[in-house]
C-alpha cells in the first residue's frame, strides 16, 4: 500500500501541464474535475432555466444600464471607428442608448449567450468550445466565423470579469428572493451552486485568452 493510501489521502491524479494551455478538452477535463462540476450541476442549470429564462429581457436592459453608467464601458459599445477625436468620442457617448441599432445588435448576442449558458448541452464538448470562443472574440480575434470580416472587438479583462461577477450576483439574488413555497431552499442552493460554477468556468475561458500561456515561474516550478 502506498504512503498516500496508508494515510487516507486520495491517489494523486496526473495532469499534463502543457496540455492545459494547448488543448481545450484537456483543460476542461481538469477544470471540471477540480471544480467538481457534474450531473447535479447540469440538472441545477436545467431547473433554473425556466425561472431565469423569462427574465432575460429585463436582465439585458439591466446589463446595458450598468454598462452605460461608466464611460470606460460605454465607449466599448460605440460602433467600431478608428481615430476618434476627444470631442467625437464625447458626442458619440451621448448619442446612443438602449434603442440604438448598435445596442440592439449587442443585446441579441448577449441574449444568445445567456440562453446558451442556461440551456446548453454540458455533456457536449461543443458547449465548452462555444464558451471558449466567447472569450476569444473579446480579445481582438474573430473567435466565431461570423466575426471574421468584422472589425476586431477589444474589451479589457477587468470589464469582462466585472460583468460576470455582477451578472452572477443578479442571478443569485433573483433566486434568493423567490418565496420558499415556490422553490425550496434546498433547490435554490443546488441552482445557485451550479450557476456559481458555470460563471467561474466562463471566467476561466475568458482569462485564458488574456493571460496567455503558462508563465515561466510555473514551468520552472513543475520541473
Amino acid at each position: 500500500m502506498s504512503d498516500a493510501r496508508a494515510h487516507g489521502c486520495p491517489v494523486m491524479k496526473h495532469v499534463d501541464h502543457d496540455s492545459l494551455y494547448t488543448n481545450l478538452e484537456a483543460r476542461m477535463d481538469y477544470l471540471l474535475s477540480f471544480i467538481e462540476f457534474g450531473k447535479e450541476d447540469i440538472k441545477g442549470l436545467k431547473d433554473v432555466a425556466p425561472i431565469l429564462g423569462p427574465l432575460i429581457p429585463t436582465i439585458l436592459d439591466a446589463v446595458y444600464t450598468k454598462l452605460f453608467r461608466y464611460d470606460v464601458t460605454k465607449v466599448l459599445l460605440l460602433p467600431r471607428k478608428m481615430g476618434y477625436q476627444q470631442d467625437e468620442l464625447e458626442s458619440g457617448l451621448d448619442s446612443f442608448g438602449h434603442d440604438s441599432e448598435q445596442t440592439k445588435i449587442r443585446k441579441e448576442f448577449l441574449k444568445g449567450w445567456l440562453v446558451k449558458l442556461l440551456t446548453g448541452d454540458y455533456n457536449s464538448m461543443s458547449q465548452w468550445d462555444y464558451m471558449d470562443k466567447v472569450g476569444i472574440m473579446h480579445t481582438g480575434k474573430a473567435g466565431f466565423k461570423h466575426r471574421e470580416k468584422k472589425a476586431p472587438l477589444h474589451v479589457e479583462y477587468i470589464h469582462m470579469a466585472g460583468l460576470l461577477g455582477w451578472l452572477e450576483t443578479m442571478f443569485t439574488t433573483t433566486l434568493l428572493r423567490i418565496p420558499d413555497a415556490k422553490v425550496s431552499p434546498k433547490d435554490k442552493l443546488r441552482m445557485i451552486t451550479a450557476l456559481n460554477k458555470i460563471f467561474w468556468i466562463q471566467n476561466d475561458l475568458f482569462a485564458r485568452h488574456y493571460i496567455g500561456q503558462s508563465d515561466l515561474f510555473a514551468r520552472h516550478y513543475m520541473m
